[in-house]
């Protein structure tokens, strides 16, 4: 491959060239210098940003995604798992064999990392492969790209762990490879609007740091700051509690929050030992050990065949994207690894922890204090944080199966989907349902979220819930395979259905996670004068918003599908982006109203919306799919089946 910069290169008219452009800013740069590019111009757009940004100007585009068929990049990625496995027992066995003491505390830091491994390795292969089909497909004489840079990751906010920035371009990274067959010309960078990446820490944060000394005290600030001051007569009742068992809770609590009374009833503390899950923190802790073998680790693999065979695809090879963040992890992540194991053993020795509890073993810290528990015979139990069950999604068996002794789910569909998946891996699933679920059914509307709406009285309001875009934390875990440019045209279809009902309040509610870049869907709906739409992110949450709405809609049933479930409100699913198992798909559509295609919902939901009627017939009060996945169906609540459980197995252990 030749990589060119743009001002010596020579333009010639009859070429066929090809530009790609990842957001606005780049869409306005090229447009204000595009006469000086000759040739046949082919513009490909890269992300939503830059479709918005090119459609506002009236500009013919293509997406990425039109060059490819998706079944393909899905086999790509479920053929990645082995691919990433091969690469974690590779990077572990070199660990293991220069210090020794991770092997002899079962420590596996690669494999303990799978979770993000898995991202970052998916997000560099499906890019290879989009551009491989691109270049395929058009036979370009040249092809232009704007150059980006490398941002921080490990302890960022922006990339923690091993992740990507989000301003990063990997088409950029991976055009710098060796191997393409074609010029490439560098533009100069063109950096991302300012509104995006600037994440601060703040003083809760530090607040949190400090706290993660006093893991009681942690404790009650993390309840606190979920359920309010309430949490203090709990706290002050806890202090008559003698002879309860002691359990450390790693991470954030979810369901154990929510099912403490239940737990105290059984004779667990509810009052956990519990450790904030913060790779910086682990890392300052970790400075204390030596860490003189771990680089050698790198440079042993720098001359393994196989372990290099891992990181070339047709014929590119990508390992310079991907090389930091292996060091990262084989030199910084597993000393994090020993000071979670160590700190988790400290623990157990002062407190006589009786139970290792967590939502999900996502980080390799998490999984590296669950090992300290298991190595003292400590019974590790995990409980489902999240919706899984009625669809295929492999990733969920590494990041939740692969590590507790015990795992609970939300209900028998979900044990019934994944019991030979966590056999493998010697976990046991165990139905309880969900009191986070359950307590929905209780929640009241909120003065405080009332008077954020300002709600017309007399309109009636539709809950309209979209998803992220993944940006740079693409991965492949459910078919079909993610694409944030399908998911915008998704939510702009929804909008301009909606916005014609001027009849009706619209409240669309975003992801409020900040290192994703929010969906144009605001700008979209401000220029098209949508007067009837609010848009809301992290002012509150999903459930804050779900007793003022007479109608949801939901693009990616995740989560958010179980909790609108909860009600007898109409539900419009969109099933086109996360495609459900056909026996789950027919449960559901006892229930709410479902399509796979985006038209047909469209039309369906316009007609709703005028005569309340659509084609289809559902029963508002179907609770079927919501037991299979979601809630106990054992006759007693989903808190107290799990603290039965939990007393159980804590007996059992003790024998």
């Amino acid at each position: 491959m030749r990589f060119i910069k743009a001002e010596n290169s020579q333009q010639i008219d009859d070429q066929k060239t090809v530009i790609l452009l990842e957001h606005e800013e780049q869409v306005r740069k090229y447009l204000s210098c595009q006469k000086r590019i000759k040739g046949k111009k082919i513009i490909v757009a890269l992300s939503p940003f830059a479709m918005y940004e090119l459609e506002k100007q009236g500009v013919p585009y293509r997406i990425i995604d039109d060059y490819y068929d998706e079944d393909e990049l899905y086999k790509l990625g479920i053929e990645n798992y082995k691919k990433v496995e091969a690469l974690c027992n590779k990077i572990d066995e070199g660990i293991h064999s220069t210090c020794p003491i991770f092997k002899e505390l079962k420590i596996r830091p690669a494999f303990f990392s799978y979770y993000q491994l898995k991202i970052i390795y998916d997000t560099v292969t499906i890019r290879l492969f989009q551009l491989s089909k691109l270049i395929k497909t058009e036979e370009p004489d040249r092809l232009y790209i704007y150059e980006t840079k490398r941002y921080p990751f490990g302890t960022s906010e922006m990339a923690p762990g091993l992740l990507f920035d989000n301003r990063e371009s990997i088409y950029a990274h991976l055009l710098t490879c060796k191997k393409w067959n074609i010029p490439v010309v560098k533009l100069p960078f063109v950096p991302y609007p300012k509104d995006f990446g600037m994440i601060t820490k703040s003083p809760e944060n530090r607040l949190m740091r400090w706290l993660q000394n006093y893991p009681r005290l942690f404790d009650l600030a993390a309840e606190t700051k979920k359920h309010g001051f309430s949490v203090f007569f709990r706290r002050f009742k806890s202090l008559f509690y003698t002879n309860k068992d002691k359990v450390l809770l790693f991470g954030s609590g979810y369901n154990w929050d929510d099912c403490r009374e239940e737990l105290a009833s059984v004779g667990i503390d509810p009052i956990f030992i519990r450790f904030w899950d913060n790779l910086e923190t682990w890392i300052e802790i970790a400075n204390k050990f030596d860490t003189d073998n771990l680089p050698n680790v790198w440079k042993e693999l720098k001359s393994d065949k196989e372990f290099l065979k891992l990181f070339v695809k047709n014929n590119v090879d990508f390992l310079p994207v991907l090389e930091e963040r292996i060091r990262f992890l084989i030199e910084r992540i597993s000393l994090a690894c020993i000071s979670a194991y160590e700190k988790t053993v400290e623990a157990v020795k002062k407190r006589g922890i009786k139970a290792f509890l967590a939502s999900n073993f996502a980080s390799p810290t998490s999984r590296s204090a669950a090992q300290a528990a298991r190595n003292f015979n400590i019974p590790v139990v995990s409980w489902q944080h999240g919706n899984y069950g009625y669809m295929d999604q492999p990733m969920v068996i590494y990041y939740d199966m692969t590590c507790p002794d015990f795992h609970f789910v939300f209900g028998e569909g979900v044990a019934v989907k994944y019991e030979s998946s966590a056999k493998r891996f010697g976990a046991q699933l165990i139905p309880v349902g969900s009191p986070s679920l359950e307590l929905l059914n209780k929640k009241r509307t909120s003065n405080k979220v009332e008077k954020l709406l300002s709600l017309p009285r007399k309109e009636k309001v539709i809950l309209y819930v979209s998803t992220n875009f993944y940006q740079n934390n693409l991965y492949i875990s459910f078919p079909p395979p993610f694409s944030d440019n399908q998911l915008w045209r998704t939510q702009k279809g929804i909008l301009d259905v909606l916005a014609k009902h001027h009849n009706y309040s619209i409240i669309v509610k975003m992801h409020p996670n900040p290192i994703y870049r929010e969906s144009p869907m605001r700008m979209y709906a401000k220029e098209r004068g949508f007067s009837n739409c609010r848009f809301i992110i992290d002012e509150c949450s999903f459930t804050d918003l779900i007793p003022f709405a007479d109608l949801l809609i939901i693009d990616f049933p995740s989560t958010t599908l179980l909790e609108a479930l909860t009600t007898s409100k109409p539900i419009f699913v969109y099933t086109g982006h996360l495609r459900l198992d056909q026996k789950a798909l027919e449960m559901l559509e006892r229930r709410a109203f479902c399509y796979g295609k985006l038209e047909k919902m469209l039309n369906d939901l316009s007609k709703y919306l005028f005569r309340a009627k659509t084609s289809k017939s559902v029963r508002l009060t179907d609770k079927k799919f919501l037991k299979a996945y979601g809630i106990s169906t054992h006759g007693i609540g989903s808190g107290m089946r799990a603290a039965k459980m939990l007393k159980k197995i804590i007996m059992e252990k003790s024998k």
